[in-house]
């Protein structure tokens, strides 16, 4: 079975970053509901759509942040936090094909 906590826990993370308010609990399960309902997207689709769902904000890709990056502007907050979330990512789906 496939821990996900910090996935979740990262998706939590941006959405907080962003509304700059701490998730009550039912803040909390409404994020889980948006990732399980669309989790045939992949793990990176999935925590951007519930963002998205939850906020309403596009996030930055990683084109975006990267090229940020290159031009010598640096990482925001959010950047870091995405970059975190898309790693969580990352790591699930390695792990979920190795299954």
């Amino acid at each position: 079975m496939i821990d996900t906590r910090r996935f979740v826990k990262s998706v939590c993370m941006v959405i907080e970053s962003l509304s700059r308010a701490e998730l009550t609990k039912q803040g909390y399960k409404l994020v889980v509901n948006y990732l399980e309902e669309s989790a045939d997207l992949g793990f990176s689709g999935c925590a951007r759509y519930t963002v998205k769902k939850y906020i309403s904000k596009d996030l930055p890709t990683l084109e975006d942040i990267r090229a940020r990056h290159k031009t010598g502007a640096g990482i925001s907050e959010l950047d870091d936090l995405v970059l975190r979330m898309e790693y969580e990512a990352s790591q699930l789906e390695k792990h979920r094909e190795r299954f």
